[in-house]
């Protein structure tokens, strides 16, 4: 639930893909672990379970489904005041694109058979922002760096290659994705029981050095420490090099200069996101590790006691 500002209640219902315990999906995952993005098409693993794929946007035409959603009661500041993981039963009422989406959302332009969802994406929009605005006040880095975006035929050879915009619609859905993982992640962490986290460790001291070296040598003056402490000491760099033509280059420097992110069932947090526990369980039908989580959540819902 949202407080609105201007005194009004909405609930918000924040679906994350279904996960299937088909015996058939749970090997062929083993074996390739994550969907592979390849230029020709989808990978074995996301064609295994492709009549499950289910995003808040892409839906599947009046379909009903058992997935393991989180859902979350949100307030006007962004705080998860109470959240439930629970096998539901979904419907799904439309089957949407992120154009259609962003019509509504940027350009205040209803796009035929939308009228009855239009209300519904402008407060999920309202939401969006103050879960966004929070994340960033406590460390997320926005990078500002493009990434490509393969165009094919209808052959699926390559034709065009394109930056890959996140636009109102998209950010929208990413918003939604890190507030979910992240009530997932604690809703493990929290009770001290077994899970898979996606961590992300603080930026090599070394490589930060040389950036930081490498900016002043071409003049910039970054605003901050010069040591990396925590998320808001590099996000105070980089938003002081926000209005340099060469901003892009920069982010794309600043984030070479991290730590990767990989999958450990030690919670260290995740640096980049500013996130003391994330984890990922929002697309359990191409990568392996979210699949596991939604199994060790039922396995928790149903026999975990806290005796």
């Amino acid at each position: 639930y949202i407080a609105s500002p201007y005194g009004l209640t909405w609930n918000i219902t924040v679906l994350i893909p279904v996960s299937f315990s088909v015996s058939n999906i749970f090997i062929n995952s083993f074996f390739w672990a994550v969907e592979l993005f390849l230029v020709f098409g989808q990978s074995k693993l996301h064609a295994v379970v492709n009549h499950a794929d289910c995003t808040l946007f892409v839906f599947a035409y009046d379909f009903l489904f058992i997935p393991l959603p989180s859902i979350m009661h949100i307030d006007s500041k962004g705080n998860v005041t109470k959240y439930e993981i629970t096998p539901s039963i979904i419907r799904s009422r439309k089957k949407m694109t992120y154009d259609n989406v962003n019509l509504i959302l940027e350009d205040n332009i209803i796009p035929d058979g939308y009228e009855k969802f239009a209300d519904t994406l402008i407060v999920m929009e309202e939401l969006s922002k103050i879960l966004r605005k929070k994340m960033i006040n406590r460390g997320y880095i926005e990078f500002e760096s493009d990434e490509a975006k393969i165009i094919v035929d209808d052959a699926c050879h390559p034709i065009d290659i394109k930056a890959r915009e996140q636009r109102t619609g998209e950010q929208l859905i990413e918003n939604f994705m890190i507030v979910a993982n992240e009530t997932v992640a604690g809703s493990i962490f929290y009770k001290n029981l077994p899970g898979i986290y996606r961590v992300h460790d603080k930026p090599n001291e070394k490589r930060i050095e040389e950036f930081i070296k490498f900016l002043s040598l071409h003049g910039y003056t970054p605003v901050g420490k010069s040591k990396i402490e925590t998320p808001k000491d590099l996000q105070k760099i980089l938003n002081s090099l926000e209005n340099v033509p060469e901003v892009k280059v920069l982010h794309d420097m600043a984030i070479r200069s991290q730590a990767k992110a990989i999958y450990s069932d030690v919670n260290i947090g995740h640096f980049g996101l500013g996130s003391k526990c994330y984890s990922h369980f929002t697309s359990p039908i191409r990568r392996y590790p979210d699949l596991i989580l939604h199994r060790l959540i039922r396995e928790y819902n149903y026999n975990y006691s806290e005796d």
